[in-house]
């Protein structure tokens, strides 16, 4: 019984990271990243902001440095979290 309230109660996020995924793969594509690049990208950058930044910087020709920095300054709010829960 708590197997089914734990899927009905999953709908919403599920929808909301399916929207996510969703835009992610159009603005993969319009860079022109084959679907292997893409999924390399989702398995090593964790938030969806970092691979948000990382193809915007593709975009625009930019290094790999900009990338990372631009990565961890979009990521920055989980390194602030983390040391808001360590308290």
């Amino acid at each position: 019984m708590e197997f089914k309230k734990g899927i009905k109660d999953s709908i919403p996020v599920g929808m909301g990271y399916f929207a996510v995924s969703f835009s992610l793969g159009i603005i993969a594509k319009n860079v022109g990243l084959s679907p292997i690049q893409v999924f390399l990208t989702s398995l090593f950058i964790i938030a969806s902001a970092g691979e948000y930044a990382v193809f915007l910087m593709i975009s625009t020709h930019g290094t790999f440095i900009q990338m990372v920095i631009m990565t961890l300054v979009s990521n920055a709010r989980y390194f602030l979290m983390s040391f808001a829960l360590s308290q």
